[in-house]
């Protein structure tokens, strides 16, 4: 039984390369322009050299996308270093004609994006000579270099990538030339060409946190802290415009339930309010018939006194029936009033013994003391 080989093959894309070789060279024309510092490696898609590579897959194309690239970064040599980027590809041509073969600048596979719909992407970190020569426009190209499946085109891994003035790809994302915001990194100036920051920039820069001083430069850190706080404020304005989008929907389908409000069954505020007051007024003077009906009946019964009538009305207003109640139910009739029959029977005729004859009102006022009638009846004959 034979076994099955996958074969794969090396691109480096570059159009200076024979048709023959395993080592191909993409370029695309270089965009250091980009405020994220992104650049596109390789396009989405299928795609190929403009000299007819790969000659060796059965499509004649190669092809990327996202599932593809996350293969390829999971087999990619150097995960925890760099992958350089050189200078016409040195670094593969080094063995052969003995020559350095110097960076131009690194990235990690965590510098490494995939773009739907665009393709490739990467973070590098030139070094001041490489940004130099892209600011003169000296190297215009960056050319990427990868394994790849040769019965299926896929790129298996990456390995390096080059600055060039030949690309090998068509139909790539243009890119503009280097920012002039690099260019003090790379190339110091003399004290002739000192940049001046113009003042409404220090002002902007200020009003974003961050104060450089006069015949200053920003700083890497300071320009990473202003995007910072202007990203943020441009992620509170799109949120302000949501809430206020949000609050005028609301407020819109707030007014429609209004409208559809059925007027009928509702009243005025002030109709209500006059009924309330209305029913409170009904309300107290129930209880004020009610506390004055208890304690009239509560008198008739002899249970209490005319002295004592107020007293228990006012306590009925205030803590109500339940309590007025309560306190007459532990009341019991007074034997005076009980055996008063009128306040206008003569008074009784004087006994043999001598002691003065007792009134009705006399007896109520002994049995208020507690004293029995022939000691009240003493005491009022001593007067």
């Amino acid at each position: 039984m034979k076994t099955k080989h996958t074969h794969y093959g090396l691109a480096a894309l570059s159009a200076t390369l024979p048709h023959n070789s395993n080592i191909t060279a993409l370029a695309a024309e270089l965009n250091l322009n980009a405020s994220d510092g992104w650049v596109q490696l390789l396009p989405a898609g299928h795609f190929s050299a403009v000299d007819g590579r790969p000659v060796d897959v059965p499509s004649k194309q190669w092809f990327i996308d996202a599932d593809v690239t996350q293969a390829m970064l999971a087999a990619t040599p150097h995960q925890l270093g760099d992958l350089v980027i050189d200078y016409e590809h040195q670094t593969l041509n080094s063995p052969k004609n003995g020559q350095p073969n110097p960076a131009a600048g690194y990235f990690s596979v965590n510098e490494i994006d995939w773009r739907e719909g665009q393709g490739l992407f990467i973070k590098p970190r030139w070094s001041d000579k490489a940004l130099a020569y892209l600011h003169a426009k000296e190297y215009r190209y960056l050319s990427c270099v990868f394994g790849y499946d040769k019965a299926t085109g896929h790129p298996t891994f990456l390995h390096s990538a080059a600055l060039t003035n030949r690309p090998a790809l068509d139909g790539m994302t243009p890119l503009a030339e280097l920012a002039a915001t690099l260019l003090p990194q790379s190339i110091p100036p003399t004290k002739q060409e000192t940049p001046v920051m113009e003042e409404w920039l220090k002002q902007m820069l200020a009003k974003l946190g961050v104060e450089v001083a006069d015949g200053a430069t920003i700083s890497p850190e300071q320009r990473t802290t202003a995007l910072t706080a202007l990203t943020a404020l441009t992620t509170k304005a799109a949120q302000t415009e949501q809430a206020i989008a949000a609050l005028a929907a609301e407020t819109e389908k707030s007014i429609g339930k209004t409208m559809a409000v059925d007027l009928t069954q509702y009243v005025p505020k002030a109709a209500y309010d006059a009924t309330v007051q209305q029913l409170a007024a009904l309300s107290a003077q129930s209880q004020t018939d009610q506390v004055t009906t208890a304690v009239d009946k509560a008198f008739a019964a002899n249970k209490l006194t005319g002295a004592q009538k107020d007293y228990y009305l006012q306590l009925g207003q205030q803590h109500g029936m339940a309590v007025l109640t309560a306190q007459l139910d532990l009341l019991q009739p007074i034997a005076a009033l009980s055996a008063q029959q009128s306040q206008s029977l003569p008074p009784a005729a004087p006994t043999d013994t001598g002691l003065a004859a007792l009134t009705a009102e006399d007896k109520i006022a002994a049995d208020l003391l507690g004293i029995s009638y022939e000691d009240f009846a003493t005491s009022k004959g001593e007067k």
